[in-house]
């Protein structure tokens, strides 16, 4: 990360990888979140995430 990407206005807030085998692919998916976000960004992030790792897991 260099300090000029740093200071954009939005950061990865929650990173995830699953690893792939020979049946599935490998898959990789990210969060961001506004520098001063809303309780509705932070919810909408946390479903996000739930459904990714409830979709991974099949």
């Amino acid at each position: 990360m260099t300090q000029n990407r740093a200071k954009r206005n939005s950061a990865r807030f929650i990173l995830g990888y699953r690893n792939g085998t020979a049946e599935r692919e490998s898959k990789g998916w990210s969060y961001y979140l506004l520098d001063d976000p809303t309780e509705a960004d932070r919810t909408k992030a946390w479903i996000g995430v739930f459904e990714t790792v409830e979709s991974v897991g099949e």
